[in-house]
Parts: structure tokens; C-alpha cells; sequence
């Protein structure tokens, strides 16, 4: 940008500072950034930060017309691309801000591994990348085609081994589940139950290997398999291991309340919903710091990928993602917040945002346990995505606010300059 682009652009934010209403200075002076918003592609980086820091500012989301919706999100999602391809997490932040106001989550598309762009200068997010990355290098479970009277002997096998199990015999009881095995080699109930065994054992890598397997053949009944390993007190033995807490998902949650009374029915809710994709929450409680106008999920490195299913489950788009860096319990612990403003005299959150169009519970239910299903096919993928925005909202919020404040000083300073120029004699 040259001296005279810097000049117009100046005169133009002092301009634009000039009115009173907010809603009248976007509909006044918002030629500019229009064109810049529309050309996103070809505008540089910093003129597209800077229109639509102003359009956080000034903008007017009850006031956008569908078509330009589509115009607005497309540039919100230049802005955070760009910000991942240079390192820029103001630039992604921004982008995710104005996203939220319109109520549009980008797309959070995955980098390729060996440029990891957005991953420079991240230790803690680097961390997470390998440590993920040999469970994508494992090669997939396809159970063979075994005929109908193979499946019949591997069923009467994990009925023995049941009955052994009922009478306490449960060496006995796994010999028969891996003779099912031998069978039937994608028999679900002889994969759980064996599993089962040899987290009861506390060997953690047959335990996982059984895991990974339902996991692969997935589908509805595979996943409630799963879900019970989470829960099955047999698999108590084995929870602190870490191979176990990314084969099963299983993390240690916590949900708490900065809201008082008007979070209850969120904190209700969302503590339901993890129960009901066989999530147990261990805790409920208060958080210290009252009043958060956003929620956040703190996670431990092995629950990265649960972290990211679970901020599906708290909806907000504002949620805050960070790592737990002190000594706790739990592997999650997720505080329920949201703006509060008054209406008609009467302190309320400022929107719901779990209310969709023609999307009713058992349909949201089903879109959750899709993305369950991905989630734990994919773990280093969501790993990624959360590694991506983790612990730099409160950093991007300090390099916005720290833009914001510069550009004010700058109105003032070109006003000043004006007010020269229109009474000399000041």
C-alpha cells in the first residue's frame, strides 16, 4: 500500500467514524468495504482485516439480505485462509468473529502435512500432530466374508464365553470370544467382550487392537459398542491410558456454569446430550469466574478429538478451545457462557443458538453421531482442527483490541488533522 493509498484509506476511517449510529455508519460508508469484501481474492491481506474488523464493528446482522450473506461468508472464509496460509491468527480470528454474527461456521479444511503452515511456531500444536499421526498409519480392519454356518458356530462360542463370564471364569470366558474370532472375525459381540477382558486384565494393547477394529467396521451398532467401552466398568482398570482414551474416546468430563440461573437449561442440555452418545459427565458444578460471554472447552492432549466433538454439542460459535496446563482430574472440562443483555428490563442471553430451522432433537441426535463416527475414524484429523485455534482465541482477542484501539487513535489523529485544516486558527 502506497503513501497516497494510506492517505485515502485514513481520510476514508476518519470518515466513516464521523456518525453517531452504528447502524447508519455501515449504510453510510460501507462503499468501500464492499468492493474490498467482494474482492477478496485479489485485495491484500491487511485490507481485508481491516473491513472486516470494521464490519464486527458497525455491521448489522439483522440487515443482511440473503444473497449477500453468501457474498460475506465467502470473504470471512478468504480471510481465514489466508490466515492459516501466513500464520496470521488475528486474521483467523477475525474471520471466525464475523462468521459467528451471520451465524455461518467456516470450513475448517485440514493442511497438508508437509507444508503444515499453520503449524509453525506451535509446539504444543505440533505435539499434537505426531502423536495422532500413527493411528492413521495403521491399517484398516476389513472383517472377511464368512458363510452363515461360521457365524452360527463363532455365535454359540460367545454364548459359552458369556456363561463363562457369569460365573466368574473369565480367562475361560476370553478363550471362547477368540474362538468366535477365529470364526467370525467381525463378530461385534466377540470384539467387545474380548475387549472387555483384556481391559479387565489391564492389557491395554489387545484391548485397543479390539477397539479398533469395531471402529472400523463401524456403523451404528459397531459405535454403541464403543460407547459401552467408555462406560463398562470393566474398562475402569484401563482408563488413564492414553492408547485407550483415543481408541474409545473415553475422557473424564467436568461441565460447569458461569451463568447462575439463566445457564441452567444449557448446562441441562449438554450434559444430556454427551449422555446420550454415551459420554458420562462425572462432575457438575459453578464456575469460579462468573458471567463468560462465551463458552469454553478445556482439554487434555490424549482428548483432543472428544474436545472437538464436544464443541459440536455446546453449539455456540464463539467457544472458546484451550489446553488444561495445570495438574486436573479431568481430560475436559467445558464452561457453559453466553452474552447476557436486557430485554424489556429482563437479563436473557442475547440468542439460542441451538434453535435450527426444521432440524428437530432426533435429527440434530442422528448429525451428532454421524460426526461422532468421523471423529473417531479420523482422530488426528480432529486433533488437527482443534490444534489449529487451540489456546489462541484470548491472543487474537488482545491483537484485535489492540488493532481496534490503533485504528481509533488513528480517527482521532486525522480528525485532529482535519480540524486544523478547517479552523487554522486552533
Amino acid at each position: 500500500m502506497n503513501a497516497h493509498q494510506i492517505v485515502v484509506t485514513l481520510v476514508f476511517l476518519a470518515v466513516f467514524s464521523s456518525t453517531t449510529a452504528v447502524a447508519d455508519e455501515w449504510d453510510k460508508y460501507k462503499g468501500n468495504c464492499d468492493k474490498v469484501l467482494t474482492s477478496h481474492v485479489s485485495v491484500t491481506t491487511l485490507q481485508l482485516k481491516q473491513c472486516v474488523s470494521m464490519w464486527i464493528a458497525y455491521g448489522n446482522p439483522k440487515r443482511v439480505r440473503a444473497r449477500d450473506k453468501q457474498a460475506l461468508t465467502n470473504a470471512f472464509q478468504s480471510l481465514y485462509q489466508q490466515g492459516i496460509d501466513i500464520s496470521d491468527e488475528e486474521a483467523e480470528f477475525l474471520a471466525i468473529s464475523a462468521a459467528g454474527k451471520i451465524n455461518v461456521r467456516l470450513k475448517l479444511s485440514i493442511r497438508n502435512e508437509v507444508s503444515g503452515s499453520s503449524f509453525r511456531g506451535r509446539t504444543n500444536t505440533s505435539r499434537h500432530h505426531v502423536s495422532y499421526s500413527r493411528a492413521s498409519n495403521r491399517k484398516r480392519f476389513v472383517p472377511p466374508a464368512v458363510s452363515s454356518a461360521m457365524k452360527k458356530r463363532a455365535g454359540v462360542h460367545v454364548r459359552k464365553g458369556v456363561s463363562f463370564f457369569k460365573r466368574g471364569n473369565r480367562k475361560a470366558a476370553l478363550a471362547q470370544y477368540l474362538k468366535a474370532l477365529d470364526k467370525d472375525p467381525g463378530n461385534l459381540n466377540a470384539l467387545f467382550n474380548s475387549a472387555a477382558e483384556y481391559a479387565f486384565m489391564r492389557n491395554v494393547q489387545k484391548c485397543v487392537e479390539q477397539l479398533h477394529k469395531l471402529v472400523d467396521i463401524g456403523g451404528d451398532k459397531a459405535f454403541r459398542y464403543i460407547g459401552a467401552a467408555r462406560t463398562d466398568p470393566d474398562f475402569d482398570r484401563i482408563h488413564d491410558s492414553i492408547p485407550y482414551k483415543r481408541a474409545s474416546g473415553y475422557a473424564r468430563i467436568k461441565v460447569v456454569n458461569s451463568l447462575g440461573e439463566l445457564g441452567e437449561l444449557e448446562v441441562d442440555r449438554i450434559s444430556k446430550t454427551l449422555a446420550r452418545l454415551d459420554y458420562a459427565v462425572a462432575s457438575l458444578g459453578d464456575d469460579k469466574q462468573k458471567n463468560r460471554e462465551s463458552p469454553v472447552i478445556w482439554f487434555k492432549d490424549a482428548s483432543a478429538p472428544t474436545a472437538y466433538l464436544i464443541k459440536d454439542v455446546v453449539v455456540h460459535p464463539g467457544t472458546i478451545m484451550t489446553k488444561i496446563d495445570w495438574d486436573s482430574e479431568f481430560d475436559i472440562i467445558v464452561s457453559w457462557g453466553n452474552k447476557i443483555v436486557k430485554k424489556n428490563g429482563v437479563r436473557q442471553p442475547v440468542r439460542d443458538y441451538t434453535k435450527k430451522k426444521n432440524l428437530d432433537p432426533d435429527k440434530q441426535m442422528s448429525q451428532l453421531r454421524r460426526r461422532h463416527e468421523e471423529v473417531m475414524r479420523k482422530p488426528d484429523d480432529a486433533a488437527r482442527k482443534v490444534g489449529r485455534v487451540v489456546d489462541t482465541p484470548k491472543r487474537a482477542h488482545d491483537n484485535v483490541k489492540r488493532s481496534i484501539d490503533r485504528t481509533k487513535r488513528t480517527f482521532d489523529s486525522v480528525n485532529r488533522v482535519f480540524d486544523k485544516l478547517s479552523n487554522p486558527m486552533k
